[in-house]
């Protein structure tokens, strides 16, 4: 079995439906294909049918891994969709937080007496 690796790269949203149909492609392609590349051997007691075998179950192995890569960029694809607009709730958070945070001080600051050592 060949050796693997993981990669990341992000493409344009728009684009996602056509790297998904064309890795989904390439793997029913690969399906298609293994019934012409693989036979049984005339002697299924032998070294060659051992060999078959192998040949077969790195074929099964790399089309998991293939199938899992696909069925995990629809996943997160789902979870993107699904997930509400953080990115301006969190900016809204921090802010509040911040102003919060500056009105706590200023406080400090007067109760300690220290009125004009603050800047707005």
């Amino acid at each position: 079995m060949s050796q693997r690796i993981n990669i990341n790269y992000s493409i344009k949203l728009e684009h996602l439906s056509l790297e998904l149909q064309r890795l989904y492609k390439n793997i029913l392609d690969d399906l298609e294909a293994t019934g012409t590349t693989h036979s049984i051997p005339s002697d299924l007691l032998s070294l060659n049918a051992l060999e078959e075998i192998e040949g077969i179950k790195d074929f099964v192995v790399d089309l998991h891994y293939r199938l899992t890569d696909v069925e995990n960029i629809i996943k997160t694809y789902l979870q993107f969709m699904a997930a509400p607009e953080t990115k301006e709730s969190n900016t809204q958070i921090e802010f509040e937080q911040l102003s919060n945070l500056r009105e706590k001080l200023l406080d400090m600051t007067k109760n300690l007496g220290m009125d004009n050592e603050v800047s707005d």
